[in-house]
């Protein structure tokens, strides 16, 4: 009886696991249906708005010229120049249709180059994933960087209304 009788806990127990396995594999199932039919409520996207793909074509994109890139140039371009710019920041704009224009804009306070707003410009149409770099043509239509330094001498009152040129002001 011994024998018999654990022959049938034996067989109680598969059938029990056996029972868990079909338990746990129909929950399974099930989860990944809801799933599925969750994704087919909501379009399967992934979420990304068109401005944030147009930003990472741009920092991804490698420029015919350059074999890195355009997030590494930035980054070893403000690196380079270091106090005489100050970071702006990236930007992304929709131009029309699918396309977009990103910059990357900063502050230029150089003696030998000047002082104004530049930047980065490059176009991007997501119908065909294309980039363009665009910084001639759209640095070319911003105001002139202004002096840093004037030629001639500049004058200043003090405040007894007596006046001095720069090169006059003893140290």
């Amino acid at each position: 009886m011994n024998a018999e009788s654990s022959k049938v806990k034996g067989e109680r127990k598969n059938k029990c696991i056996n029972e868990m396995k079909m338990t746990l594999c129909f929950k399974k199932n099930i989860f990944v249906f809801l799933l599925f039919i969750i994704c087919f409520m909501q379009g399967c996207s992934d979420n990304t708005t068109p401005e944030k793909k147009a930003f990472d074509l741009v920092i991804n994109y490698h420029s015919a010229n350059k074999d890195v890139p355009v997030r590494r140039l930035v980054e070893n371009f403000i690196r380079e120049k270091g106090n005489d710019i100050k970071p702006v920041g990236w930007d992304v704009k929709k131009i029309g249709g699918n396309r977009y224009l990103v910059s990357y804009k900063y502050n230029l306070h150089s003696f030998t180059e000047g002082i104004g707003e530049r930047g980065f410009f490059f176009e991007v149409d997501l119908a065909d994933k294309s980039v363009s770099d665009k910084t001639i043509e759209y640095i070319e239509k911003m105001p002139p960087l202004t002096k840093a330094y004037s030629d001639e001498k500049e004058i200043f009152k003090d405040i007894t209304g007596e006046t001095y040129s720069v090169d006059t002001i003893q140290p």
